[in-house]
């Protein structure tokens, strides 16, 4: 239907023609014969009088024809409609502002109103939406001026998991409109309590408010190593006796407690302690225990802590991605036996992890043989400590003392573990080195047999 968007003012309505005036005489030129006017426009379903735009606007005739070729445009209030042609009829919008609720599918709703043709939708219908449906409430007249068919308001929106209404932004913020196209255009936000959700489009965007509560939780690895912590997250995705795994290993929920804290604390994580199965032994973690802090803001799998394991600060967490270890000492005793036949004995202290009895470690110039480990409380040196206890000397098959140990009354003679070991052997007149995995041997000097002169 073609329509002029002019934008002059319509003249009122003309009053309906009379019989007196039906029929009269013209005086003018013969070439006026078909000439034909149309003072107004009557539209039975409003029970109104519209003017026309050729005769009341421009002044023009409406055909040139006679009855039949009549074409001309009539103020519905909002637009020119087309009429004429014997036949083609005006369309008077009245339009009606419906009010209605949309029920998502997953049972939360919003509310507000649209504006429609009065005959678009009737109370009590349901029009299907893309993730639920609508339903019109109620409808009444709508008379502002200007073509506002398919403006759309959103009141408010209501969740239905936390029995709540929240603001929307468009209406209640900006004083706006939600949408343009009627039904299924509107596209809003909904205040959740810390932040603006998108919601809309029938449905297709839901606001989620986050109900945060502090859950307490264990990590078991797949070593058998575990820590214990709490996080702050929303209730929807996380319930007690939840358990959620990882590569590495399990989360396990524990407990639940409310949450008053600030909302932008979802997803902070604290770890109280690490306990270090191999060991049996629980240790104290660095963040919250010394420096007060979380392990994590991006929930479980986002913490990263430090266990003491005795000696130093291990690194632990991701998921069981890092995990400490816990250094049980131990005092080993070896030999080394060199190619050449000398041999020396000692102690190293070493992780309960690193040997066995029965051990050997080969290296170029001879092999160490573990004998026997016994675990040790002490802790005035380090892992890696070697001492050396004696010397054997196999070109005199004599048993020497060591510098170190032995004359430095237990002195160690290497800080780095087997082959770090360097010292001296009392060879009857000098201290000679030895050490170093058989780099170095000591030589016992043996006198030779008085020359016999002729």
């Amino acid at each position: 239907m073609n329509r002029n968007t002019a934008s002059a003012t319509p003249s009122p309505a003309p009053a309906a023609p009379t019989s007196s005036c039906a029929r009269g005489a013209y005086d003018g030129p013969a070439t006026h014969q078909g000439l034909t006017w149309v003072y107004g426009y009557y539209d039975s379903s409003s029970d109104t009088w519209l003017a026309t735009y050729n005769l009341n606007v421009l002044g023009t005739v409406s055909g040139r024809q006679g009855l039949g070729s009549e074409r001309d445009q009539a103020w519905d209030g909002y637009e020119w409609d087309s009429f004429g042609g014997g036949g083609q009829f005006a369309n008077v919008d009245r339009l009606r502002a419906f009010a209605w609720r949309l029920t998502a599918s997953n049972g939360d709703q919003y509310v507000g109103t649209t504006i429609a043709d009065h005959d678009a939708y009737a109370i009590g219908d349901t029009i299907p939406a893309a993730q639920g449906h609508y339903t019109i409430l109620r409808e009444a007249v709508f008379e502002a001026p200007g073509s506002n068919r398919g403006l759309t308001w959103i009141y408010g929106y209501y969740d239905s998991s936390v029995d709540t209404w929240l603001a929307t932004y468009n209406l209640n913020v900006l004083g706006t409109v939600s949408g343009t196209a009627g039904l299924g255009s509107e596209r809003d936000q909904a205040w959740d309590g810390d932040e603006w959700d998108p919601i809309g489009l029938g449905g297709t965007m839901l606001a989620n408010i986050e109900r945060p509560k502090v859950f307490a939780w264990r990590f078991t690895a797949s070593n058998g190593d575990q820590w214990n912590g709490s996080t702050i997250a929303d209730s929807l995705t996380m319930a007690v006796g939840n358990t959620i795994t990882t590569a590495n290993g399990q989360y396990s929920i524990l407990r639940e407690a409310a949450y008053e804290g600030p909302s932008g604390a979802l997803g902070t994580v604290w770890i109280f302690n690490y306990y270090d199965a191999s060991a049996g032994m629980t240790l104290n973690t660095y963040n919250l225990n010394v420096a007060g802090t979380a392990s994590g803001t991006n929930g479980l799998g986002s913490e990263r802590d430090q266990a003491w394991d005795g000696d130093e600060w291990d690194s632990f967490g991701l998921g069981g991605a890092l995990l400490a270890n816990v250094e049980r000492p131990m005092m080993v005793n070896w030999i080394f036996r060199a190619t050449s036949g000398d041999a020396y004995t000692g102690i190293v202290l070493a992780d309960a992890d690193t040997y066995a009895p029965g051990d050997t470690i080969a290296r170029p110039n001879g092999t160490y043989t573990i004998q026997s480990e016994t675990a040790t409380t002490r802790t005035d040196v380090g892992i890696g400590t070697v001492w050396t206890a004696a010397y054997y000397d196999a070109g005199s098959a004599t048993w020497l003392t060591t510098y170190y140990y032995g004359h430095l009354n237990g002195q160690p003679s290497g800080r780095s573990g087997l082959g770090s070991e360097y010292d001296y052997a009392w060879d009857g007149d000098e201290w000679d080195d030895f050490g170093a995995a058989g780099l170095h041997q000591a030589d016992v000097e043996r006198a030779s047999a008085p020359e016999v002169l002729g």
